[in-house]
């Protein structure tokens, strides 16, 4: 699986995805019998810490690409009360159909310049996404993410199904 940078940052897990890679202690575990056939809903657990990253307009979409294929493609409308989401951490879990396809940790930038494995926060927006999946099934997400400050979002859950 290969990650493909569009401008952009959002999955689920099956277990605590983030608990080897990002280092970090608190991360949930977004199990339930619903995230494993991916009709999560478009959600948001808790409400994050105070001064975080706010998503709304949430749209995880299979999205076709001249000479790349079909691609999962998250974007969402961001605001950050501090403004320092550049610099900050998506925590992303990601699932293609009943399969997790793993976690991944990426920095928040403002210019990616061809860059891969980031997330972009351009104009209000930010966006990510994935190749080499199986379009034919359904994609899900899991999404926090954290601001320069360290604040930390609501936990983002969205699906191709939404």
């Amino acid at each position: 699986m290969v990650f493909l940078f569009l401008g952009g940052c959002a999955t689920l897990g099956l277990d605590d995805p983030f608990n080897s890679n990002s280092g970090r202690y608190d991360q949930p575990n977004w199990a339930t019998a619903d995230t494993a056939d991916g009709d999560t809903g478009d959600t948001a657990d808790g409400d994050g810490d105070a001064g975080a990253p706010v998503l709304t307009n949430l749209v995880l979409a299979w999205t076709d690409y001249p000479n790349i294929g079909t691609v999962l493609e998250f974007t969402a409308d961001y605001t950050d009360e501090g403004d320092d989401i550049v610099g900050g951490t998506c925590y992303i879990d990601l699932f293609n159909g009943s399969d997790y396809i793993g976690d991944f940790l990426y920095e928040v930038v403002d210019d990616p310049g061809g860059e891969s494995e980031v997330c972009s926060a351009v104009g209000g927006t930010l966006q990510f996404a994935f190749q080499e999946l199986d379009d034919t099934q359904t994609g899900s997400i899991g999404l926090e993410v954290q601001d320069g400050s360290g604040n930390v979002s609501a936990t983002y859950k969205v699906s191709t199904l939404d």
